[in-house]
């Protein structure tokens, strides 16, 4: 997910083994179930993607669409909107009670918005989010604090 188009202020994320066991350990015990699922190059056996959605149990009408990612290899060739449409038919397949499928998207991400809006994800909940460089930030304060 790294490298999918983000804003600059988004940093990497970095994840040793034993975090996503965390992770996973900690969805768990909230009762939430997981589906991943991969696009994996038959010739190579090398990865191309992945999505993945959320389910909980004690909201079983609402399904969480999570993370969808192509390597760039292989962006271009549709497998993003395949994968996620591959994955929301396999979840409804299960769990027939799942009526609403959510998900998030930075706007810097015009690609994984045009899969979205193709496939009729709509805005439903905005919410924008700020932030500051640390320096910028004690700068002000150094400011407001010396005026008084």
């Amino acid at each position: 997910m790294n490298d999918a188009p983000h804003d600059d202020h988004i940093e990497d994320e970095i994840w040793t083994v034993d975090e996503l066991r965390d992770v996973e350990a900690t969805y768990k015990a909230q009762g939430l179930i997981r589906w991943t699922m991969y696009a994996q190059e038959v010739s190579s056996g090398a990865y191309a993607g992945y999505t993945e959605v959320y389910w909980n149990p004690l909201q079983p009408t609402l399904l969480q669409q999570g993370d969808t990612a192509v390597l760039p290899a292989y962006r271009n060739l549709g497998l993003g909107r395949w994968l996620k449409a591959a994955m929301i038919l396999r979840v409804l397949a299960e769990r027939p009670e799942v009526r609403f499928v959510r998900t998030a998207n930075a706007d810097a991400n015009q690609p994984m918005l045009n899969i979205n809006y193709e496939m009729g994800f709509r805005p439903f909940h905005l919410r924008t989010a700020y932030t500051i460089e640390a320096a910028a930030a004690l700068r002000y304060t150094q400011q407001t604090t010396a005026t008084g």
